[in-house]
């Protein structure tokens, strides 16, 4: 796994805080569930673009044989709070990358 990439997206998370501009691509349909799906379970506010970038990363990160646990530490240790770090990484399981379902044991 590329912890730092992972790593990388994660801080931008963390320092973008409440920052939202508009993203310079439109979202897939994928991407806008995800975003949707995290709606209402975040403790802060995270820039669309930012969110997108970091689950794309997770599913990169698994893709490339990382474990869930390796990615979610990797996030919390980025500065993200444990129950935003579960969040992202499961909805970025069950909305971007859904053949990694059989690694959270079928959370959907």
């Amino acid at each position: 796994m590329n912890r730092f990439v992972v790593a990388a997206g994660a801080a931008v998370l963390t320092l973008a805080g409440c920052a939202s501009t508009p993203a310079e691509d439109t979202p897939t349909p994928e991407e806008a569930a995800f975003v949707a799906a995290l709606e209402g379970e975040l403790s802060a506010r995270y820039a669309e673009e930012n969110l997108v970038t970091v689950g794309r990363q997770v599913c990169n990160a698994l893709d490339a044989g990382a474990t869930v646990e390796q990615v979610l530490y990797t996030i919390h240790d980025a500065g993200l709070p444990r129950p935003d770090t579960a969040a992202i990484v499961n909805r970025a399981i069950q909305n971007l990358c859904p053949e990694h379902h059989p690694l959270v044991g079928g959370a959907r």
